[in-house]
């Protein structure tokens, strides 16, 4: 263990409400706009069978993603909900564990790389285009 770094002293708990909340987030990020009814009933069905059928923790993790930079530092996506698009926030870590700060990320964008003045990104827009980004890092 290289460093140890206090959770939030109450843990979000897991209600079945959010859990239907992230099937839908999950069928609207997967269909987009232009999807037919129909589809999207199937995918909330399967979803619903999903939650039925497996158990789920009591909470939700504190972090939802680990990421290492070009630098060696450790970037953690805090757990911030269950939405697809949802805004980000990383907390980063140098080698030895000491916190070095936050860095709120591009909304509904999945970090691919984190160099030493870039984030590189890949988003899906409403309409299902991939983009990938690269956004300027200013520490």
């Amino acid at each position: 263990l290289l460093a140890q770094r206090e959770l939030p002293p109450a843990p979000q708990a897991v209600h079945l409400d959010a859990l239907h909340h992230w099937v839908e987030s999950a069928v609207a990020a997967r269909l987009g706009a232009g999807a037919s009814g129909s589809e999207r009933d199937r995918l909330r069905v399967r979803g619903s069978q999903f939650i039925a059928a497996w158990r789920f923790p009591t909470t939700f993790p504190a972090f939802s993603e680990l990421l290492i930079d070009a630098e060696g530092n450790l970037w953690a996506r805090e757990f911030t909900g269950i939405e697809f698009n949802g805004t980000q926030r990383w907390t980063v870590f140098d080698t030895t564990g000491r916190e070095l700060g936050a860095v709120q990320g591009p909304p509904a964008t999945r970090l691919l790389q984190v160099g030493t003045d870039f984030i590189l990104g890949h988003s899906i827009d409403s309409l299902g285009v991939e983009t990938v980004r690269m956004h300027r890092l200013i520490k």
